[in-house]
């Protein structure tokens, strides 16, 4: 649950940075888009594997922030990368000061 609040606080800011004057970034909805890429991401992870589970999660992000935060298909893919990067960066951190 934890996780989700940070996906979608983590994506909101990106939004607001990247796409303030053209997209919908309200906390709720961002919230059920992390939720639901979080929930795919998984059940693709345990029935394709790591690589497949990601190719598809990216798609689908990017389809969710076009859809429903309605940005346009590049500036959707742009938010989708900086999130994805922003994602490794904590993650190599997190790691980084857990050793």
């Amino acid at each position: 649950m934890f996780g989700i609040v940070i996906t979608a606080a983590l994506l909101c800011l990106i939004m607001f940075v990247l796409a303030r004057h053209e997209a919908d970034y309200s906390f709720p909805k961002v919230a059920l888009i992390a939720l639901g890429l979080g929930l795919s991401n998984f059940c693709l992870t345990l029935l394709a594997g790591d690589l497949i589970a990601l190719v598809v999660v990216l798609g689908l992000m990017v389809w969710a922030l076009h859809q429903f935060c309605y940005l346009r298909w590049g500036m959707a893919g742009l938010v989708t990368v900086t999130y994805l990067v922003c994602q490794v960066v904590l993650g190599l951190v997190i790691g980084w000061l857990a050793s």
